[in-house]
């Protein structure tokens, strides 16, 4: 049976990947711009799309080995044995619940990055699919996978600067209950 601790450092990995960076005003962010990006830029781009993949790739065989190994060491029972307590069963199954989960993100983070490979061959990586514009560089390293810009993304809301900007909170209006 594997321990929380495997789950853990599957975690960590599967964060690894999927982090999200906030991007910064005024630290080197490109504004968009009509167009497409070089050929040499797309190039740069598959690296780190075909990077990250591998790393994703890795991370599923590791929890479908997980899983593999959780349900090879399940004993079978004769008439005569007694059944594994309640508590190792149900230890047993949130684990392999909790690697169905990981196995399923892994596998839409996968499709996200095949998607955004084909993107790239056909010149249409990094072109915001709402507004048209090209998604900035740092967006793109941060999140290689991404369709949207950051505009977009948040229904047209502004950053400023790594936080939201807020709408003013609800002054003298009680909440109803």
């Amino acid at each position: 049976m594997f321990t929380r601790r495997k789950i853990s450092q599957l975690r960590r990995a599967l964060h690894r990947i999927t982090v999200h960076k906030k991007l910064q005003n005024g630290k080197g962010e490109t504004t968009p711009r009509k167009g497409s990006y070089s050929p040499n830029e797309l190039q740069y781009f598959r690296k780190i799309v075909l990077a990250m993949r591998e790393e994703a790739l890795s991370v599923l065989r590791d929890c479908q080995d997980s899983v593999r190994s959780i349900e090879s060491n399940q004993p079978s029972y004769g008439p005569r044995e007694q059944p594994v307590s309640f508590n190792e069963r149900s230890a047993d199954a949130a684990v392999r619940e909790e690697y169905a989960l990981l196995i399923d993100r892994q596998t839409k983070l996968l499709g996200y990055l095949d998607a955004a490979l084909r993107r790239i061959d056909r010149s249409r990586y990094g072109v915001c699919i709402s507004c048209k514009e090209l998604i900035p560089r740092e967006r793109l390293k941060a999140v290689p996978h991404t369709q949207l810009c950051l505009r977009c993304k948040d229904g047209g809301r502004t950053f400023v600067g790594a936080t939201r900007a807020q709408p003013p909170a609800n002054r003298g209006k009680r909440r109803a209950a």
